[in-house]
């Protein structure tokens, strides 16, 4: 599967693509853009190739591949404010006290 699903972008995939194959995962990723340039198609399939346990990753078909696109998996948060240009105050502490605890399934949260 890869990151074929996320149309254009070529430079931004193979850079996250070569991070990725080289262990090299930041601690954050913010991802920003216009309605309907692939923020959240690019936020799973990040997720998926963080969390994922097949060969080719992002695989699509094992266990935390499915969870995050069903968007059940408990280790994937995603921050959706639409009502606000910018992140909220409260949404940040949110995330600050859910990043203290360890990740449920994975090795990454």
């Amino acid at each position: 599967m890869g990151f074929e699903a996320l149309l254009g972008n070529d430079r931004l995939k193979a850079t996250l693509e070569a991070s990725l194959h080289k262990g090299h995962i930041s601690h954050f990723y913010l991802i920003s853009g216009p309605g309907g340039s692939g923020k959240h198609t690019l936020a799973k399939l990040l997720a998926q190739a963080i969390l994922c346990q097949g060969s080719h990753k992002p695989c699509g078909v094992c266990g935390p591949c499915r969870k995050i696109e069903s968007g059940s998996h408990p280790d994937f948060i995603t921050v959706q404010d639409p009502e606000h240009k910018n992140v909220a105050v409260k949404i940040v502490r949110d995330i600050r006290e859910d990043v203290f605890i360890r990740p449920n399934e994975s090795a990454y949260k």
